[in-house]
């Protein structure tokens, strides 16, 4: 194994002042007694709830963004290792052999600096995933070169050697080609909503999707040679599918070739709504990590054994070893949950299968607790573990913690969200970075229910989840975190903290239309009285709050229209692949009058939700 050396020590919290909850913070209600214990056999073997959650409440100055992972670079020609850091909006330069800090380089407010690569010129390039560009550094000397605007949500970054040229991907479905020198954007490929990922190796472009794990290979040229999607995890008995591939985290380079994806993989059968209900999947959540292993003309291989994880964000790979960085751990189990941050596996550990079909669960924890901070990135130096993680800011070379510069950026509300509880889940398992994973659950007692986006849509939404059963945000936490989630009782001002973080998550602006006349013909249609969609998706927010029997077979609560391009798929079962699928079989005349309109009125109907 390679040197991978953490001390297990205890402690999570960083210093920081107690803040009293903002006092225009909305009533979130009491939602009822939490339960007090999980019922057996829902919860697997893990942990009964902890009583009470009684850390004080800490609220940052800033609040930092949702943990996306993969913001650490180690160098491949010179001694130093790059970190971005959203919390402050700043990248930091290590020196790997003097373990010390060499240079910080001050961003924007609210860049939120992601993924990082190196040039052939030794030129150090980052994503601004809220600054809409990239920036361009000069490690040695520490200064910021250039600027430069791509496209309005740029999330993944590569370098393209042959062309001297980066490849940006951008949220909105463009793979932007820049020359590395300088200068602006030479080339755009049109590909799916929600890339993620970028890699060039051995002459192929590899782009990943986020929420949907997909893997598109293309040539040289930008044109899609074959679409990869991760196997379906099935019973080793039944056959029966047991959980689906989802919410793609990182995709890097695999050293024997290829590319490696580390992603979630959700459950597919039912579900139970009880306390405990959400630890009855295969490794004991209904939310667990896999890895899988794309290569140009060869099936996919995924890992059939889930390992000890939660909220898994980043990986590494060096030879046949794999380490991977695990943002919901929570050491000594304040949460209920006993899972590492830091795990290193083989090839061989893993089992990785073309056809995987599940047989058991990794036995024993292979993996390792970190000193105060969340593991949010990982790489390796010839060998040797180099960690990232957060609040307080430190990267951990071998054995060496090298303090970041950076005031504090402590927050409960932050910390609440991606903490997994005693069933290796967090919120930011259904909902990574605030958002959805665009899965489709199937409830006891309820049925499908897709995961609803919840990043800048939560005030004046009220009462929430689909069914429209849980009437203040603090009936949820006591619902679902405290009782199906088997977490701790939080009170009243950590569940203000957490809405209040959510709250601070910012709604995504919608692409431009190509074509404004046809979005004010929608808008048009949207609003008439025939159509009648204004009738329920009403207001500012475009709902009017109430649940209504759509054809579907249950009253269900009317979603917010803002933002909703961004999704698919739709309606409360996740029937429509598309918003144009919406208006076939999915949807029926009960949810808006739509069946007498033509092909082109449907047309201009769609460009103007897609505006929204």
């Amino acid at each position: 194994m390679k040197r991978l050396v953490l001390p297990l020590v205890v402690g999570l919290y960083a210093c920081g002042p107690d803040i009293a909850p903002k006092d225009d913070a909305p009533d979130l209600g009491t939602g009822g007694s939490p339960p007090t214990n999980l019922p057996p056999g829902k919860a697997g073997s893990g942990p009964v709830m902890i009583p009470e959650f009684t850390e004080p409440v800490v609220v940052a100055d800033v609040p930092p963004p949702p943990i996306s992972g993969g913001t650490l670079l180690v160098s491949s020609v010179e001694r130093w290792a790059a970190v971005s850091d959203p919390d402050h909006d700043q990248l930091v330069i290590v020196d790997l052999d003097e373990k010390t800090v060499t240079a910080t380089i001050a961003l924007e407010p609210g860049d939120e600096p992601g993924r990082l690569v190196e040039d052939g010129a030794g030129k150090l390039h980052v994503v601004l995933r809220r600054g809409g560009g990239i920036a361009t550094v000069d490690p040695a000397a520490g200064t910021l070169l250039e600027r430069r605007a791509v496209c309005a949500y740029p999330r993944g970054l590569a370098y393209d050697a042959t062309s001297d040229s980066l490849l940006v991907a951008c949220a909105e479905g463009l793979l932007v080609s820049l020359p590395a020198a300088g200068g602006a954007a030479t080339r755009n490929f049109a590909l799916d909503r929600d890339l993620r990922d970028v890699v060039v190796e051995n002459g192929n472009v590899w782009v990943s999707s986020f929420r949907r794990a997909d893997v598109l290979l293309l040539d040289a040229q930008g044109q899609l040679v074959q679409r990869f999607t991760p196997p379906i995890l099935k019973d080793i008995d039944l056959g029966e599918a047991l959980s689906s591939p989802n919410v793609a985290w990182r995709m890097v380079a695999d050293p024997s070739g290829g590319v490696l994806v580390v992603h979630q993989r959700s459950q597919q059968g039912e579900i139970f709504i009880e306390p405990g209900g959400y630890g009855s999947g295969t490794c004991g959540g209904i939310v667990e990590t896999a890895v899988t292993h794309f290569e140009a003309g060869a099936q996919p291989e995924t890992s059939t054994l889930g390992f000890p994880s939660a909220l898994t964000v980043d990986v590494a790979a060096d030879g046949d070893e794999l380490l991977f960085a695990s943002a919901g751990a929570m050491p000594n189990g304040e949460l209920g949950g006993f899972f590492p941050a830091i795990t290193s596996l083989s090839r061989g550990q893993l089992l990785m299968s073309s056809d995987p079909m599940f047989n058991g669960c990794t036995e024993g924890d292979p993996g390792t607790s970190v000193d105060e901070g969340q593991a949010v990135a990982v790489a390796y130096d010839d060998g040797v573990s180099v960690i990232q993680l957060r609040e307080p800011s430190t990267l951990v070379v071998g054995t060496t913690f090298v303090t970041l510069p950076g005031d504090s950026r402590a927050d409960t509300g932050h910390l609440l969200f991606h903490a997994a509880t005693s069933v290796g889940l967090a919120c930011a398992s259904c909902h990574p970075e605030g958002r959805e994973d665009g899965h489709t659950w199937n409830f006891s007692e309820v049925g499908p229910r897709r995961t609803q986006s919840i990043g800048g849509m939560l005030t004046g939404t009220e009462p929430f989840h689909w069914g429209g059963d849980e009437p203040t945000f603090g009936a949820i936490v006591k619902d679902v975190m405290t009782g199906r989630m088997a977490g701790p009782e939080f009170s009243t001002d950590h569940a203000n903290a957490l809405f209040n973080w959510i709250e601070s998550i910012p709604a995504w602006s919608t692409p431009a239309s190509a074509d404004a006349t046809a979005v004010e013909r929608g808008k048009t249609l949207f609003e008439s009285e025939s159509v009648a969609c204004a009738t329920c998706h009403a207001g500012e927010s475009l709902t009017d709050n109430r649940t209504y029997e759509v054809g579907t077979g249950a009253a269900v609560q009317v979603p917010s229209l803002r933002g909703v391009v961004w999704r698919a798929p739709y309606i409360h079962n996740g029937c429509a692949q598309t918003l144009a699928d919406r208006f076939g079989e999915c949807g029926g005349d009960k949810h808006g009058d739509v069946s007498a309109l033509t092909d082109a009125e449907l047309g201009d109907l769609l460009a103007y939700l897609e505006s929204l």
